[in-house]
């Protein structure tokens, strides 16, 4: 029975969370639209709130979260800093390619029919 109180105080504190956002995101509904810095103050104001009122739980889960994107990034940075230079990394690419060898010999011929003469 005390764990029903406890689920239903939790869906209460939501519910008052929920109803103080409102009331917050009324008054920003109340500012005109060419009072950008008013907005901005009451939007920071609610992240404010929203910070300040986010269970402990949820604000650890987004740290974790937002720990992996940075681990994420900083492998591709890594890998975009390879101490290679990028000419030493697709150097062999087209290694045995027929399709690149056409391309070449079309060239050639390109640059050959360019020359005066045709030599």
């Amino acid at each position: 029975m005390e764990g029903r109180r406890n689920g239903a105080g939790t869906g209460m504190r939501m519910r008052a969370f929920g109803f103080a956002g409102l009331l917050l995101l009324a008054s920003v509904a109340t500012v005109s639209a060419d009072q950008p810095k008013d907005i901005l103050a009451v939007m920071e104001k609610v992240a404010d709130w929203e910070l300040a009122h986010m269970a402990s739980s949820k604000l650890e889960k987004r740290m974790e979260e937002l720990e992996e994107e940075v681990a994420e990034l900083r492998k591709k940075v890594a890998a975009l800093t390879d101490s290679k230079p990028w000419w030493d990394r697709i150097a062999g690419t087209f290694q045995d390619d027929p399709i690149y060898d056409r391309a070449m010999k079309l060239g050639r011929k390109y640059r050959r029919a360019q020359r005066p003469n045709g030599a």
